[in-house]
């Protein structure tokens, strides 16, 4: 079949175009617009400030003892507000609360509630514990406390045997805790409510265990015709046992109710202190009229809370404090 040497010099230059076509539309490289760039580099930050807030090693920031005792000052506000303490632990806002204290007593800290304070909290009431259980618990037999060192004591012996059963507490042979007096206050109701619990574990799985060997060694008995001497042996020996189980718990309750008990009496032996302490401290207040001064110690005798933030106050911060409640703005 002959062609025409048109159609063939047609097809040729067709067949050119396509390939130029072809070529041309092919994806040689990939890029991103800058609207996409910019909405990818939004996201990370997000997702990197929202990762940072949350912690990642933020909460072991490095406290100064000045933080550690304005947090404590700001807790026993917060306890004897009374608004924020719970059976166990704190009510919710408190950490709000301790936020907002902690930036009028330390405004260029930026203590955070979280992660911060929260942090902090935690690490005060463990170290408590610890220290708490060694002074007061089933084994502070030979164990005392240098009140002026803020240090637990004891011969060494003693530590050697504590330890033994509780090894975390090593540390605190030379470790010191100035706020423990304070802590037991924040903390006290925690620990005697925890202490409560776990001697009332202690009697009914005492009790229990009486009872199930009780169980085991009647359904053992090949035979239902024992010694009757034997028997009255066996079931006196288990009451014995019952019994030095309950008086045991007992006691061990007793002990944490008397340490509670000496807690609280020191506390009100604290506010007694305080009290007498007042006229004295007053009259460092300068240009204050033996008139004023009457009448600011009867308004701060009259407020645990008062009298908390004023000894807790520098000299400066007194004056302010008395001018404000001669003014009634408290």
């Amino acid at each position: 079949m002959n062609c025409d040497p048109s159609e063939l010099e047609f097809d040729k230059e067709g067949e050119t175009n396509m390939e130029h076509d072809v070529v041309e539309d092919n994806i040689t490289s990939i890029g991103t617009t800058p609207e996409w760039t910019s909405f990818r580099d939004n996201l990370v930050e997000i997702f990197f400030n929202e990762w940072r807030e949350r912690g990642a090693g933020r909460n072991k920031r490095k406290w100064t003892e000045d933080e550690d005792e304005k947090l404590v000052e700001a807790l026993m506000e917060l306890v004897n507000t009374g608004n924020f303490k719970a059976d166990n632990g704190f009510k919710p806002g408190y950490l709000t609360y301790l936020e907002n204290s902690m930036q009028i007593k330390l405004p260029n800290a930026g203590l955070k509630g979280k992660p911060h304070i929260e942090s902090r909290i935690k690490t005060f009431k463990k170290d408590f514990t610890v220290v708490y259980d060694i002074r007061y618990g089933a084994n502070s037999s030979g164990f005392g406390w240098n009140s002026e060192e803020h240090l637990v004591t004891a011969p060494r012996d003693v530590w050697i045997q504590y330890l033994k059963v509780h090894p975390k507490a090593a540390k605190w042979k030379s470790t010191h805790l100035p706020c423990f007096k304070e802590l037991s206050i924040i903390f006290r109701k925690d620990r005697a409510t925890e202490n409560l619990a776990e001697n009332l574990e202690d009697v009914a799985e005492e009790l229990n265990t009486e009872v199930v060997g009780e169980t085991l060694r009647d359904d053992i008995q090949p035979n239902p015709i024992s010694d009757e001497s034997t028997s009255k042996k066996r079931k006196k020996g288990n009451v014995e046992s019952l019994l030095e189980a309950v008086y045991a718990a007992s006691e061990r309750m007793a002990n944490q109710f008397e340490a509670s008990t000496k807690l609280l009496i020191a506390a009100e032996e604290d506010m007694l202190l305080k009290k007498k302490q007042l006229n004295e401290e007053l009259s460092k207040i300068p240009k204050l009229t033996i008139l004023h001064k009457f009448q600011v110690a009867k308004r701060i005798a009259k407020d645990e809370d008062l009298m908390i933030l004023f000894f807790a106050a520098p000299t400066e911060e007194k004056i302010v404090f008395v001018n404000v409640i001669l003014d009634n703005e408290v």
